[in-house]
């Protein structure tokens, strides 16, 4: 569930560290084009100590207003994680009402893409992708509007394929080029509505929107800052993704395959649902019902999913969360073929106003249930409970460790992403190696340091006994 896994404390590294750098930017360190996390470490392979060229910034940017507007706390991110969910769920319920049979069964997308695993452990963290979507569901629902309107008045559809461009210049400032995948929208449904579409106009429509998308980030070329950002990414992230020098990152022939594995492992939940759909029909001697118009919106739905995932195959940098973007589609898709089936059982078991009163009751049960289960994951901690735990005893100490300090640390913990994402994002603390003579502080978990790295932190610094701090060893300099 979404509301009981986001309300608790604690976070995914990779979120962490992108809402510190939005804090950093809303604290006037680094900015847009130079994002800067910390200036005692950044991910060595990218070959730059202090600034994070890793992913394009318009998402933190827009989460470092957040931090202007409500100050620096923990629960900002996940703020914007829930507002960014409430909108995910709005456009898909939208692009469901824009084509469906029966608008009333917006739950049924919204439902399906609920229930993937990578949407219920994505949509909790402050992860980019997650923005992207936003954007990318945007484009799509202009895309189909602007198809629309193309069969009627050609001008006005020209509106929306230029309105369309510019969400996905916004799609492509949030993650990069993964997010222009509606670009294949008009091609999807040339192949799928050949009787309402000529080839001819589809590949208008594609390059009315990405002229705009394309023109307008070329714009960023005459902007200096922009220039040395977009030159730095594609060498750093784009180039090194497909060529796998990320990350030292070693990839076999079967690692190609990992998409279109984890897509079928994302539609598990479907296939369980189709499962038990097909035991009830049996079970009531019932048919599941097709219909030609259903079954062509949920090809060129497929079509739109299939566009924005298997394409990411060419890259040596895969994750699950990489195809939240193009999850919702897959969701449509399967909704708008199940569409039939359910509105044909709708009509022929018509619930009479007792039996509609007693499922409002149990759904509200059921909501009150989740609310009340989701209020008490408040004030809890969701992971990483021994850094939190350590971390507030050690700023809360009468003489602990100020805000923005430096911290010497073994090389097992500074090659630690969690310790660096928290120290950084709570308390501005920047880990550095035991020989940095700046560092006022040393602190060590059990088993992680070298008997050399001891035995020269023995030499700067003294241990400190602080009560309830378990898991970390507290130094402090003499």
């Amino acid at each position: 569930m979404f509301f009981p896994r986001v309300l608790p404390e604690g976070m995914f590294p990779d979120g962490l560290t992108y809402a510190a750098i939005a804090r950093n930017m809303a604290a006037g360190q680094g900015g847009f084009w130079s994002p800067y996390f910390s200036s005692s470490f950044w991910l060595s392979f990218e070959g730059n100590q202090y600034e994070f060229f890793g992913h394009p910034t318009l998402a933190m940017g827009i989460l470092s207003l957040f931090f202007k507007v409500f100050g620096d706390h923990w629960f900002i991110e996940k703020g914007y994680a829930i507002l960014i969910w409430v909108i995910t769920v709005g456009l898909i319920v939208r692009l469901w009402r824009t084509e469906a049979i029966d608008k009333g069964l917006w739950w049924l997308p919204v439902f399906l893409w609920y229930v993937m695993p990578t949407v219920l452990w994505s949509y909790p963290q402050f992860m980019l992708d997650n923005t992207m979507t936003v954007f990318s569901l945007l484009a799509s629902l202009t895309i189909l509007r602007g198809m629309e309107w193309s069969m009627v008045d050609t001008r006005q559809a020209f509106g929306y394929f230029v309105v369309a461009g510019l969400f996905l210049h916004l799609a492509f400032l949030s993650k990069g080029p993964v997010g222009l995948f509606p670009l294949a929208m008009p091609l999807g449904f040339w192949l799928v509505y050949r009787d309402k579409m000529t080839g001819a106009k589809a590949l208008g429509q594609i390059m009315a929107v990405g002229a705009t998308c394309f023109g307008t980030l070329a714009l960023w070329y005459f902007y200096e800052p922009a220039r040395l950002f977009w030159s730095k990414y594609f060498e750093i992230q784009l180039v090194s993704s497909i060529s796998s020098n990320s990350q030292s990152i070693h990839y076999d022939w079967y690692d190609y395959f990992y998409i279109p594995i984890r897509l079928v492992m994302e539609c598990a939940p479907f296939l369980g649902v189709l499962l038990i759909l097909f035991v009830f029909a049996k079970a009531k001697s019932s048919r599941f019902t097709f219909q030609k118009a259903a079954n062509r919106r949920a090809a060129f739905y497929l079509w739109v999913g299939l566009s924005g995932s298997l394409p990411m195959m060419i890259s040596h940098k895969t994750s699950a969360f990489y195809l939240v973007p193009c999850l919702p589609f897959f969701a449509l898709s399967l909704a708008a073929w199940l569409e039939p089936s359910f509105v044909a059982w709708s009509e022929k078991h018509v619930l009479t106003s007792a039996k509609m009163q007693k499922v409002r009751a149990g759904l509200l049960i059921l909501a009150l249930g989740v609310v009340v289960y989701s209020l008490l994951q408040i004030g809890t901690i969701g992971r990483e409970k021994d850094i939190i735990r350590g971390m507030t005893i050690l700023s809360k100490e009468k003489n602990g460790i100020r805000d923005g300090e430096k911290i010497a640390v073994c090389d097992a913990t500074m090659n630690d992403f969690n310790y660096h994402a928290y120290f950084q994002r709570y308390h501005r603390w920047e880990l550095a190696k035991v020989s940095d003579t700046t560092a006022r502080y040393f602190i060590h978990t059990e088993g992680s340091c070298r008997i050399t790295e001891l035995d020269s932190a023995a030499q700067r610094f003294i241990k400190k006994n602080i009560a309830g701090l378990e898991k970390l060893q507290f130094y402090e300099i003499k």
